[in-house]
């Protein structure tokens, strides 16, 4: 009886739920890469005081929140692919201009801009991959798919300050941002939305 019971359960780790697991989790390392040093590199590299460094910090959020704002209706409207392409291209361009920041303001606004794309990206890997779990395994798709955030947030940290001792923002994980890169271009090929 329980080797018919479970043959009967439906699908959950897809070609999609997988490429969608992983884009999530290469959008959440990055973010909790960059949080950690960026309040660091703002004080050592900008001279930002700690309130300016703070603000640094926090502008990523408050991007999210405008993002997050629009992003849901827009998933839908534009389509969830379009919105995932548009978020991670949006958040890998973003990402990159850490390199060009010379100037707090230009931290500032790299950092507003780079909350956005992370917003974007976020709510379509999320829209997308609740979409594609089959409703009978759902809480145990959301829990695997919630597990690429908490692997992130215990991996994150330790590849943001490993290196930034040593080697300042502007050349700081090229290595990251190409494998990152890749990913999306391969993903949701064959699958709707």
């Amino acid at each position: 009886m329980l080797i018919s019971v479970m043959a009967a359960k439906p699908r959950l780790w897809t070609r999609g739920f997988v490429l969608d697991t992983l884009v999530n989790f290469l959008i959440y390392i990055i973010y909790y890469m960059l949080m950690v040093i960026i309040a660091s590199e703002a004080i050592h590299s900008l001279n930002a005081s700690v309130s300016e460094a703070g603000l640094a910090s926090g502008l990523f959020v408050l991007g999210t929140l405008v993002a997050r704002l629009f992003a849901g209706r827009s998933v839908e409207l534009y389509g969830r692919k379009k919105m995932l392409y548009a978020g991670i291209l949006f958040y890998l361009v973003t990402t990159c201009m850490y390199f060009l920041v010379d100037s707090l303001p230009m931290m500032y606004g790299v950092r507003l801009l780079n909350g956005v794309g992370y917003g974007i990206a976020s709510t379509a890997t999320s829209t997308i991959v609740s979409a594609m779990i089959p409703a009978e395994r759902r809480g145990e798709g959301i829990n695997y798919y919630a597990l690429s955030m908490s692997l992130a947030a215990a991996i994150g940290p330790f590849i943001g300050h490993a290196p930034a001792a040593d080697v300042p923002l502007q050349r700081d994980h090229p290595v990251l941002h190409r494998h990152g890169a890749g990913v999306p271009g391969r993903c949701f090929r064959d699958e709707s939305g």
